[in-house]
């Protein structure tokens, strides 16, 4: 297969749904995000101008980028259903394509092939990028922070922390959801680094990026006492909802999700229309689980995190799952991908899983495994990682040894000769059957 193809097919797939029919279906939140953007293409102003009786109508102290993104689209393009509408398209392609990227950093180019197009034909993926609504945007931007983290952990890098922590503070421009995976990335470097993550540079350079992002916006808000007291009437009157009616208000939602709800065609009694899709996630979470449980904790850690924000909320609707839904493509795509060509995918989980395990300290070189941890190890080794296979070793950071940096080597290759990983990649290859490297005099 090629993977590229199939990640611009999954593309046009999702542009051509987006663009069939693309003004139908319009609805009363991007009649007023329409009005809002117009607003601020022509006055510079941020405020609806439908709701004369009300303080939104002087200013709208809602997350910006909506309105000022739209209108920059309407600028550019002019005024109507399919430009506004464009915005959304754009962002949604852009999560396919990110969806693809996570899935290959994470699996294979098979499994990110087969998320990609789990992607494009997951139903809130496409109603989001086909409506002027900001679920779409928090979606790309939280997949997009989410690739950044993986990344940002793999080579140790504060610059990669910094963009990963910039677009989360570009997904609360957009919309509050965003909370709810700035919580989650932060429950992951708390599960990672415990007491001494207020000491990590990763963490500082997260927080900084969501502050240089979210600034500007909070600037603005107290550059007025207008501006305050609209914030004040939009945000912390929600507060005053009791917590128990907030959670007993969580039923629609879910009965939208399994498709209870909102149905055009008339049927006899209510069933579950996507009922097999809600099983068809569960069985490959548990897959996942059973084959790398520490990376099925961090997806459900993502997941329920912004599911406990979601249900603190007041706005009981389905929709919101568009922001997770990448998440839910990666998975399906991953186990997919194991039935499709299972050797793949059990390769490529197995050696992160062994590479994983494997604990190396300095100053002196050991191998932190009991005998039979090591005689398991080879026969995974043995079973699934051929001759001259790149090979990414994760370096532990709670053994503090290069603080989590991420090496690659291929076996036999001149940084046999490294005085920190050349035993290491001794064993790797002598478990492969390949003759090791003489070592140099002094190592």
């Amino acid at each position: 297969m090629n993977h590229r193809l199939a990640l611009a097919l999954a593309c046009l797939l999702l542009f051509v749904q987006g663009v069939v029919l693309i003004e139908t279906r319009w609805v009363e939140d991007e009649s007023w995000n329409t009005d809002e953007s117009v607003t601020w293409m022509r006055e510079g102003r941020l405020c609806m101008s439908s709701f004369d009786a009300d303080l939104a109508s002087v200013v709208d102290v809602r997350p910006p980028l909506m309105p000022i993104g739209m209108g920059t689209t309407f600028r550019l393009f002019g005024i109507g259903i399919a430009q506004a509408r464009m915005f959304s398209l754009a962002a949604g392609i852009g999560t396919v394509i990110v969806v693809w990227f996570l899935a290959l950093s994470l699996w294979s180019p098979l499994a990110a092939s087969l998320s990609v197009i789990a992607a494009a034909t997951d139903l809130f993926i496409v109603v989001a990028s086909r409506t002027a609504r900001p679920e779409i945007h928090c979606a790309f931007f939280c997949s997009f922070a989410l690739l950044l983290f993986y990344k940002a952990r793999g080579k140790e890098s504060f610059p990669l922390a910094l963009l990963c922590g910039l677009c989360l503070g570009i997904t609360l421009n957009f919309h509050p959801n965003g909370v709810g995976f700035v919580a989650a990335l932060g429950v992951l470097l708390l599960i990672e680094f415990r007491a001494r993550v207020f000491l990590e540079k990763r963490s500082w350079a997260l927080v900084a990026g969501i502050v240089a992002s979210v600034a500007p916006f909070a600037i603005w808000i107290c550059s007025a006492p207008v501006n305050l007291k609209a914030f004040r009437e939009v945000y912390l009157g929600r507060l005053a909802v009791p917590l128990m009616e907030k959670l007993a208000g969580e039923g629609p939602r879910y009965a939208d999700f399994l498709g209870f709800g909102n149905r055009k065609v008339p049927l006899i009694g209510a069933f579950p229309l996507r009922l097999h899709l809600a099983i068809i996630l569960v069985a490959a979470f548990v897959l996942l689980y059973r084959k790398n449980r520490k990376l099925a904790t961090a997806l459900a850690v993502v997941v329920l995190v912004n599911l406990l924000w979601w249900a603190n909320g007041v706005n009981k609707v389905s929709r919101y799952f568009a922001v997770i839904a990448p998440m839910f493509s990666g998975d399906r795509g991953h186990r997919a991908g194991a039935i499709v060509h299972p050797g793949q995918t059990r390769a490529t989980s197995s050696r992160a899983a062994v590479f994983d395990a494997v604990l190396v300290h300095q100053p002196k070189i050991r191998l932190v495994h009991q005998r039979r941890g090591l005689l398991r190890m080879a026969r995974v080794l043995a079973a699934h990682v051929a001759v001259g296979d790149p090979v990414q070793l994760p370096l532990g950071k709670r053994q503090e040894l290069l603080q989590g940096r991420t090496v690659a080597f291929t076996p036999g290759d001149k940084e046999s000769s490294h005085p920190v990983l050349g035993e290491m990649i001794q064993i790797k290859t002598l478990l492969c059957g390949r003759t090791p490297p003489a070592r140099r005099s002094g190592e």
